[in-house]
């Protein structure tokens, strides 16, 4: 797989967590500015070791389609999934005993958002798990790269923004999805995806001529479901 370039993403969100693989820079926090990359370094590690990485990921994508769907009886499942998992597999070895923390501190703040139904602050916090592990992942050269696993995440942003009428935010996140695309769709089309990367391309115009939260809101499901396929266009080439 052709490595994909490192670019400047600026991220504005509410609380950043520090990762490695994207080499975040938080000297601007105060303005949103922040420079990760989503160059993978390729380290070495065994195909269990990452899938536990993955599901971590999977897991906090689950969770957070679970609030939004208003489905909290399927939270504190899985929850336990990931502590049980957390616990047999040593998490702490495979991802550092930084990162494994920053991983428990996330679940503890979705389990006491999802005790008291905070949706807005159960979505955040399995928002931000997601971003944890994707950057996580990054460091061990995953077959889907985490560039295409970042616009989700930033898709998800996007649904945040538009959802609290945060101009800011909403603006921040087509950004954000527009600079990681840019990095990103060569690569599509160097693995045949052709029609997924002019799909999305057109998807990103669309995003940035919105004018109003009320037609995000029209378009950030879009999102979601584009990158669902340009997913496919990655596992294709396992």
């Amino acid at each position: 797989m052709k490595r994909i370039i490192t670019g400047i993403v600026s991220i504005a969100i509410c609380l950043m967590i520090p990762i490695a693989a994207h080499s975040v820079d938080k000297k601007n926090t105060a303005s949103g500015e922040a420079k990760p990359s989503v160059k993978q370094e390729g380290k070495s590690t065994s195909k269990k070791d990452l899938a536990i990485v993955l599901d971590i990921g999977k897991t906090a994508e689950d969770i957070f389609n679970n609030v939004n769907a208003g489905k909290w009886k399927a939270v504190p499942g899985k929850i336990k999934h990931l502590r049980t998992a957390a616990l047999n597999s040593d998490l702490a070895r495979i991802i550092g005993g930084d990162d494994a923390k920053k991983v428990n501190t996330a679940l503890d703040a979705i389990e006491k958002a999802a005790a008291d139904k905070d949706k807005k602050s159960a979505l955040e916090a399995a928002n931000q798990l997601t971003f944890l592990a994707i950057n996580i992942a990054g460091r061990y050269n995953p077959a889907i790269p985490v560039g295409i696993s970042l616009l989700e995440y930033f898709g998800r942003e996007l649904q945040l923004g538009a959802a609290a009428k945060d101009t800011a935010r909403i603006n921040a996140a087509i950004k954000n999805i527009r600079n990681t695309w840019d990095m990103v769709k060569g690569p599509v089309r160097e693995h045949g995806g052709v029609v997924e990367e002019k799909a999305f391309s057109l998807l990103v115009l669309g995003l940035e001529k919105a004018g109003s939260s009320s037609a995000i809101v029209s378009l950030y499901p879009r999102v979601i479901e584009q990158v669902g396929r340009l997913e496919k266009v990655f596992e294709k080439k396992r």
